[in-house]
């Protein structure tokens, strides 16, 4: 939806409950002039965000291959060739918000505005225009966001009216901070036992915030000791760092560990229970969201997205809900249960071990990404081991009591699910290792593409076939010989090179080269709108025949424009920008020639001859 109706129905609804005044409202989506702000103000709000003017006064050209690690314009990149392209400096973003400034202060001169302050929410100073473009824009009826039914009272923020939280009351200021907050300086150790309920959020986050300030991450496993009885609220544990370790005996709302940075979470129900953990959830949904690094042993199921764009952090669970490992980038996940649908969807890096005692896992798995495998190394097995003995030291376990008592009989029932990318990029590391590479080295070196991986499904053309190869045209014979004879006067390149020139190809995201527009009375992109990225893409796979469709898609006589046009496709060529363009002029002749000399096109001559020999085109 606009951002415009979002920013109206906020400031309204605020008003509305009279919370205007404790709340900074801001808008962004596409701000790109003092119009725009002056719009946004007028509407409610009073803070606005910008993304992609500044970004373009960087030297982004919107190519939006930003996750190709391909941008030609050396902004979302880490490769040092493209990164040298960069030109913007801080002072293009610094003039470009002065003109912002400056074009807003006018609006508000017009309108006999003051400050800032003033314009925001004042929606009686827009209209409607007169004479709106189209029939359906007429049917709009914009008074709810213009006539605001609350005007009168507080219109916008007020720093002294802002809401107090009352962290002083908080368990972490009033307990851990109080009893440990001095042993930061001096021994750096402690343990505690206390009683938490689940309207303590954020339970130790605020502790950890402490130590890291204080200690960085210096600390050795377990200097601090938290231990609590009950049930923990939202966000148990969120961000700890290490030598913080929370061992909750009870339950746990949603969001344990989330952000997870080095600490360590223990979860077990509590001790006189009779129900058997491993068959009953302990722990609410996105459990260890985005954790980072740490360890987290839990004895019992978890909720939904567990382990979610997990990095680093290990983790064991006896059983999970739906999406678990979702967009998983790096640790390790034990899991010694069953586990919802969808598990492993987007899964890039990182390890899960799943105990798939009914054999359906595979049932249950998003194999997008991933590959399931039985465990056959030995240093996968013995890693298993330890986590599972880890877990059962930490939470006392039954299952992994009962899992590690027969644990060889156990293994075929575990599998392995990782990455196809992940398993291919590890396998070379060690590789290069066994070369004599230090680890790191072997990293850098493995950061080179790799020739599987060159090429996906998903992704047209080859994305560095641009920075791997220079321009080639075809050759042209001399004038003063191709006149004497009607003879071929193009020289074209050998297939090989051919397919590399279409491997230059960037696969733009908005590819400007087939969008033909004029501005400032010159010509840009072609103007028949031929599908140049398409069939470069089958020039480089050697599909000719494909990509002969796909050229008399909008071409009817590319015979004659691969050899006159006057190529303003290059001109629009995003290539073009930091080097030389494509060449698409001899590609496009390529394919029409390729497509003759194979008898899939003849020349049809025409039925009666007009006695004629010479022809102004």
């Amino acid at each position: 939806l606009p951002w415009e109706l979002g920013v109206a129905e906020a400031h309204q609804a605020l008003i509305a409950n009279g919370l205007r005044s404790q709340v900074a409202l801001e808008a962004d989506g596409k701000l790109m002039t003092g119009r725009d702000v002056a719009i946004a103000c007028m509407l409610g709000a009073e803070e606005f965000g910008f993304a992609t003017a500044p970004l373009v006064a960087l030297g982004c050209c919107m190519m939006r291959v930003c996750n190709l690690d391909t941008c030609p314009a050396g902004i979302a990149t880490q490769n040092p060739q493209l990164r040298s392209r960069f030109s913007g400096k801080p002072e293009y973003v610094v003039n470009f918000m002065e003109f912002v400034a400056q074009e807003l202060r006018e609006y508000m001169a017009a309108l006999g505005i003051r400050t800032v302050d003033e314009l925001v929410g004042r929606s009686d100073l827009l209209r409607v225009r007169e004479k709106l473009v189209t029939h359906r824009a007429e049917t709009l009826d914009l008074r709810s966001l213009l006539e605001n039914p609350w005007s009168g009272g507080p219109s916008h923020f007020n720093p002294g009216d802002v809401y107090d939280f009352h962290l002083e009351r908080t368990l972490d200021e009033s307990v851990l901070l109080a009893k440990l907050g001095k042993t930061l300086k001096g021994k750096r150790t402690g343990r505690l036992e206390l009683t938490v309920s689940s309207t303590d959020r954020a339970f130790g986050t605020l502790f950890g915030a402490e130590i890291t300030r204080q200690c960085g991450d210096s600390l050795p496993d377990d200097s601090y000791v938290i231990t609590c009885h009950g049930g923990g609220g939202q966000s148990f544990g969120a961000f700890i760092p290490k030598g913080l370790t929370l061992e909750l005996e009870g339950d746990c709302n949603d969001g344990l560990g989330k952000g997870l940075s080095g600490g360590k979470l223990v979860l077990y129900p509590p001790k006189d229970s009779t129900f058997d953990p491993g068959e009953n959830i302990i722990v609410g949904n996105v459990a260890l969201y985005g954790a980072t690094s740490g360890q987290a042993f839990i004895n019992g199921m978890a909720g939904e997205r567990f382990c979610v764009r997990n990095s680093g952090a290990i983790a064991v669970v006896e059983g999970v809900g739906d999406h678990g490992c979702e967009y998983m980038t790096g640790g390790r996940c034990v899991i010694l249960g069953p586990t919802g649908k969808n598990f492993a969807a987007g899964m890039s890096g990182g390890i899960a071990y799943v105990l798939d005692e009914k054999h359906d896992l595979y049932m249950r798995l998003n194999k997008d990404q991933v590959m399931t495998d039985t465990l056959t190394e030995p240093h996968d097995i013995a890693e298993l081991r330890s986590l599972i003995e880890a877990h059962v030291a930490a939470t006392g376990s039954p299952r992994g009591k009962k899992i590690l008592a027969a644990f060889h009989s156990y293994v075929p029932c575990f599998k392995k699910v990782m990455p196809r990318d992940y398993d291919r990029m590890l396998r070379s590391i060690a590789q290069y290792e066994e070369k004599g590479m230090t680890r790191q080295q072997a990293e850098i070196e493995r950061s080179t593409p790799i020739p599987e991986l060159e090429r996906r499904l998903d992704n047209m053309g080859k994305p560095t076939g641009f920075l791997e190869y220079t321009r080639r045209e075809d050759g042209r014979r001399p004038a003063a010989e191709r006149v004497r004879d009607w003879e071929e006067f193009h020289l074209p390149l050998p297939e090989e090179i051919r397919r590399q020139q279409g491997a230059r190809c960037m696969n733009c995201g908005v590819p400007f080269c087939q969008a033909g527009m004029i501005y400032e009375g010159k010509a840009f992109g072609c103007p028949l709108h031929n599908l140049i990225p398409e069939w470069n893409d089958m020039i480089l796979s050697g599909n000719w025949g494909h990509a002969l469709s796909r050229l008399l898609k909008a071409n009817s006589f590319p015979e004659f424009t691969g050899r006159v046009c006057p190529a303003p496709c290059e001109n629009a060529c995003i290539c073009g920008i930091y080097g030389d363009p494509i060449t698409v002029r001899d590609n496009e002749l390529s394919i029409i020639e390729a497509a003759f000399g194979a008898g899939k096109l003849r020349p049809r001559r025409p039925p009666q001859w007009s006695g004629k020999k010479v022809c102004v085109v």
